[in-house]
């Protein structure tokens, strides 16, 4: 299943899924949205195929064939492999939420998910992949703690500095509640805010510097 330059690229998503009737319904929505596909059996056949030149979106589980998704999220970073994973489950902790997304997952996905959250969350992953290609020189610490977070999280960000509860962002990202307070916790760790008031100054602050050309194309199909 060799991979060809013009495939490894924002738009080619990365989908291990053993699971036939999942994998043809996940295709299906992927190619709807414009994007290529590209289907492996196991953590370990992707990673034959892959290498530092390799980017994209990765939509993966907890539990795979030959390895943990936790597992294969680690090597890739170790690799410096740009593939941005969504991970989807059914029984994932909440202990494995936090690991996934302190790996640098954009999202993690309960089961079961609607087709529009599902395509929402790779277009975000999408945005993350042109977000590291990009050379950014922060001018100071908050920059460089504001571009730390992923597109989802100042998505989160933005939306808990207009006033909305977690319950309410939940309702407009088609999260769970968990998901949402996981994130949050994680946008007040990486930008040292200790408080809600805090972190409403800093989205302020950095409002200029989101990067609008990626989240505006994100926006508009949820709208």
């Amino acid at each position: 299943m060799a991979l060809n330059p013009s495939q490894k690229d924002y738009r080619c998503v990365y989908l291990i899924e053993d699971d036939p009737i999942e994998r043809n319904r996940l295709c299906t929505l992927l190619a709807e949205a414009n994007y290529s596909v590209q289907v492996f059996p196991s953590g370990g056949a992707l990673l034959a195929e892959v290498d530092k030149t390799t980017r994209g979106v990765l939509i993966l589980e907890l539990l795979l064939a030959d390895m943990s998704g936790l597992a294969l999220q680690s090597r890739l970073v170790t690799s410096s492999i740009n593939l941005k994973p969504i991970f989807i489950s059914a029984a994932g902790t909440i202990e494995m939420c936090v690991q996934a997304m302190r790996g640098g997952a954009v999202d993690f996905i309960e089961k079961p998910f609607t087709d529009a959250q599902f395509v929402r969350s790779v277009k975000l992953a999408a945005a993350e992949v042109i977000l590291k290609e990009k050379v950014v020189r922060p001018r100071n610490t908050g920059e460089r703690r504001y571009i730390s977070l992923t597109t989802r999280q100042r998505e989160i960000m933005d939306l808990l500095a207009k006033g909305k509860s977690n319950r309410r962002l939940a309702e407009l990202l088609g999260l769970s509640t968990r998901t949402v307070e996981i994130h949050r916790a994680a946008i007040m760790r990486k930008l040292g805010a200790g408080s809600l008031a805090e972190l409403v100054c800093m989205a302020c602050i950095n409002e200029n510097m989101r990067p609008e050309e990626m989240l505006l194309t994100v926006r508009s199909t949820s709208e």
